[in-house]
């Protein structure tokens, strides 16, 4: 009997004791000579007939243990099994913070899951605290690359356009160019809180980005040349197109989401909601406005006192340049800033907005919540005023009048802040 047990897996065994169903009672399995193991593959198609549990390499191809239907790479032993990696990304379920997606990241790299990686996160530990590009020692401010500085303003609701303020009269200004007609109130509510530049973005931070500038303060003359040397005055003669792209240029830069389609800087376009968009763009109108009024109804961006914050034809009288009507423009950030520290939001230099003009008449509502305007007839909305006129319209808040290529329009950036 002993002799029979070394030769062959299916000898009938005699003793009564012995279960029909054990292997030295089944027919169906041959000799040890071709099946080492008695499993029933033989020695040419076995992973390892020395070991029973390991199958048929016709059923497992890479003998890993994992049959093929069930085998992320049936050609790869290091792949194992769906049922411990569904999404066959190489990480088992439980350090996946994913298992249906194999892009996501995995626990070991990203404790708490929220796809920014523990290098990069600012707070590892809350999955509603990600990354923040260009905020290195991630306090919330931002410390871009390029050098602008930005101040953080927090959602909320204002009345926008023609409050009280706004109508005040300021006869060294000649007036006001602020009416119901022109600009109705409206209740404006912004539910994302967003960075804003403390100042225009400036000849020097421009010409450094794009690597040009088409009109050159030192190509002026006389004392605008003079004031302007250190490269700190705002860019103008400027199209929005070319105002949009460096919005591009500085969010990739920053590994951001770019905020409009442009082909060079000739053609520029927005993509859908500015606000969902996380890299740098131009502010909409409500934005510049909440940030300009800053929880104020002052005349002006931070005071009713137009010497105090902003530069007009009054108080910056070195108009000697050559352009026409002798444009006066200041280096940024000379006058007084408004309370959320945000300067030259009335006077000195026009602003692009990311909207498109619509006048009095047109898109218009009671309330609204973060509007914005991508399309109009006339061009890009101006805000802020500009140092060529004395008037009060240089410098409301409120106004608005449309614009795409001038010699005293430049603009600052904005940039959502992640939820």
């Amino acid at each position: 009997m002993l002799l029979s047990l070394l030769v062959g897996c299916s000898d009938e065994k005699t003793d009564a004791s012995v279960d029909e169903g054990a292997v030295g009672s089944d027919a169906a399995l041959g000799d040890q000579a071709d099946d080492r193991d008695c499993d029933g593959f033989l020695l040419g198609d076995d992973c390892d007939d020395n070991d029973a549990t390991l199958g048929s390499e016709l059923r497992d191809f890479d003998c890993d243990g994992s049959l093929w239907p069930y085998d992320c790479d049936d050609l790869d032993a290091s792949v194992g099994d769906r049922s411990l990696d569904e999404d066959c990304d190489g990480a088992t379920f439980a350090d996946d913070c994913d298992d249906r997606d194999p892009r996501s990241t995995t626990v070991a790299d990203d404790n708490d899951c929220d796809a920014v990686l523990d290098a990069d996160d600012c707070d590892d530990l809350d999955p509603l605290v990600g990354a923040t590009p260009d905020d290195p020692d991630c306090d919330g401010e931002l410390e871009p690359s390029w050098g602008g500085e930005f101040e953080r303003i927090e959602a909320g609701t204002f009345d926008m356009g023609c409050t009280p303020g706004q109508l005040a009269y300021d006869p060294r200004a000649g007036g006001h160019y602020c009416s119901s007609g022109f600009a109705p109130v409206r209740e404006v509510t912004l539910t994302n809180d967003f960075w804003m530049a403390t100042t225009e973005v400036t000849e020097a931070q421009f010409d450094e980005v794009m690597g040009y500038l088409a009109y050159p303060t030192s190509s002026r003359g006389g004392a605008i040349a003079a004031q302007c040397a250190s490269g700190d005055c705002p860019v103008g003669y400027l199209t929005w197109g070319e105002a949009a792209a460096f919005a591009n240029a500085v969010s990739a830069a920053a590994g951001l989401d770019e905020c409009y389609l442009c082909v060079g800087t000739a053609y520029c376009a927005g993509t859908g909601s500015p606000y969902a968009c996380g890299g740098y763009r131009l502010p909409t109108e409500a934005e510049y406005e909440m940030a300009a009024r800053c929880g104020s109804d002052y005349l002006y961006a931070g005071s009713n006192d137009l010497d105090l914050v902003a530069w007009t034809a009054l108080n910056s009288v070195l108009g000697t340049g050559t352009l026409p009507g002798g444009l006066d423009f200041m280096p940024v950030g000379l006058r007084a800033p408004n309370a959320c520290g945000l300067y030259d939001l009335s006077g000195n230099m026009s602003e692009f907005s990311t909207d498109m003009y619509l006048n009095s008449s047109t898109g218009r509502s009671a309330a609204v919540a973060d509007p914005y305007h991508l399309s109009g007839p006339v061009g890009p909305a101006l805000r802020g005023g500009v140092a060529q006129f004395p008037q009060a319209e240089t410098a409301a808040i409120a106004m608005r009048s449309p614009g795409s290529f001038h010699t005293s329009v430049g603009f600052r950036l904005v940039r959502t802040v992640p939820r």
